[in-house]
């Protein structure tokens, strides 16, 4: 069997560990390009608040420009901060022994990992996180469009869609288009995915830690 992950809020603690840092570092960016704010602390605690319920960081920016002039301008440095530069200094969480859990998981089936962003700072993180990239069969990092890359995958590994599991923490990008393919779909209740009222024509399973999986697979396959 082939299980494809998503990595943000999957298998590392993106919104905890990452996404703060990320938005107080695109505030700076934007006062450093003009941006003139009166209370700094103020505005970038509520941003911060915003975006734990917020659908992503490009929605809880607009939000946040949503009283300055020059939004557009500003809207673009801060999402060239938060998607496509990386300090060295963040620390990636990754989920509770999710290393583990993949070696283990490695042992009986194929895995793979599509991710969206950056190839630089998406290795970057699993490198940050103590995830082995050797673990899985194909990483695939793309820009969108996360069915092109599941449909590639279970063909270059010539496993069929109805033997593949999708699992991750958004069901419009990561499960969607799996369920489109035939594959079964797993909902990880993680970051941004923790407050998402599960859909399952999209999601066959929800998950809040990433050692249910092996259950769940367990009862749709015989125990490993």
């Amino acid at each position: 069997m082939l299980i494809v992950f998503d990595l943000d809020d999957t298998l590392i603690d993106t919104l905890g560990s990452i996404t703060p840092f990320k938005l107080k570092k695109a505030v700076d960016k934007m006062i450093f390009h003009g941006l003139k704010i009166k209370n700094k602390e103020g505005e970038v605690n509520s941003l911060l608040a915003y975006d734990q319920n917020s659908p992503s960081c490009e929605k809880s920016l607009e939000n946040f420009l949503e009283n300055y002039e020059d939004k557009k301008k500003y809207l673009t440095i801060a999402l060239e901060a938060v998607y496509k530069d990386f300090d060295p200094q963040i620390k990636v969480i990754p989920h509770r022994n999710a290393p583990l859990i993949l070696a283990n998981l490695r042992k009986d089936h194929k895995l793979a990992l599509v991710t969206i962003g950056e190839e630089k700072v998406q290795y970057l993180k699993l490198k940050k996180a103590g995830i082995d990239c050797s673990l899985f069969s194909m990483i695939d990092v793309i820009p969108n469009d996360k069915g092109s890359s599941y449909k590639k995958i279970i063909n270059t590994l010539g496993v069929s869609s109805q033997d593949t599991w999708v699992c991750g923490d958004k069901l419009s990008t990561d499960l969607k288009p799996a369920k489109e393919l035939g594959c079964t779909t797993v909902l990880m209740k993680k970051g941004r995915g923790k407050n998402i009222i599960c859909d399952h024509s999209f999601a066959d399973y929800e998950i809040e830690e990433l050692e249910e999986l092996k259950k769940i697979i367990g009862e749709g396959y015989g125990d490993k």
